[in-house]
């Protein structure tokens, strides 16, 4: 690294001059500035990548490419699911318990998470209107850290088909509204992801 010696208010220091600084004065301050900058220090960042594929080069750069870095089991990704029903149907307590419980079960198989995260809530009998009618309808909210388009086809099938099974509400009267929520805006144990 070259060091040049700069003097902007009669104070000579020592400043690295960097890539993009090189030839310039790293204060941008006019001379006779009454203030101090601090020296500009140079940084690295070392980021280490566990993978279970070698590095293989790129047709086109021929420099390596990275694999998709391993989940460990020290560290699993968690999605923290949480799954809304809403329907103007009254439902029996045995009613809720059965939907809730394959509901819980069906969201774990389908993002391969423990059911320990599973999240879900149940409100029926809540007063909706659809296409310009009270008939039976639902409406079902997803939101889950981490969620992919590609998932969401074969979950709203999945969760359409339940809500049918159970409810009796055809699927063309059911929503499906998927959320991918970012890790910090997730909060559990007191605590974000």
């Amino acid at each position: 690294m070259d060091w040049n010696y700069t003097d902007t208010n009669g104070a000579g220091r020592k400043t690295p001059k960097i890539g993009f600084l090189k030839g310039r004065d790293p204060d941008p301050r006019p001379t006779g500035s009454t203030t101090r900058a601090l020296p500009m220090r140079a940084q690295s960042t070392r980021i280490r990548v566990e993978t279970n594929e070698a590095r293989q080069p790129s047709a086109a750069t021929g420099r390596a490419l990275l694999p998709a870095p391993l989940q460990t089991a020290e560290q699993p990704i968690r999605t923290m699911p949480y799954l809304k029903i809403q329907t103007n149907l009254p439902l029996t307590k045995k009613a809720q318990r059965a939907v809730l419980k394959e509901a819980s079960t069906l969201v774990s198989e389908e993002l391969g998470k423990p059911e320990e995260y599973v999240m879900l809530a149940l409100q029926p009998d809540t007063p909706m209107l659809f296409s310009g009618t009270d008939d039976p309808v639902a409406f079902l909210e997803l939101k889950s850290i981490g969620l992919q388009a590609r998932q969401t086809k074969r979950l709203s099938a999945t969760l359409c088909g339940l809500v049918e099974r159970h409810l009796g509400i055809s699927k063309e009267r059911i929503y499906v509204k998927f959320i991918d929520v970012a890790r910090g805006m997730w909060g559990w144990k007191g605590d974000t992801f």
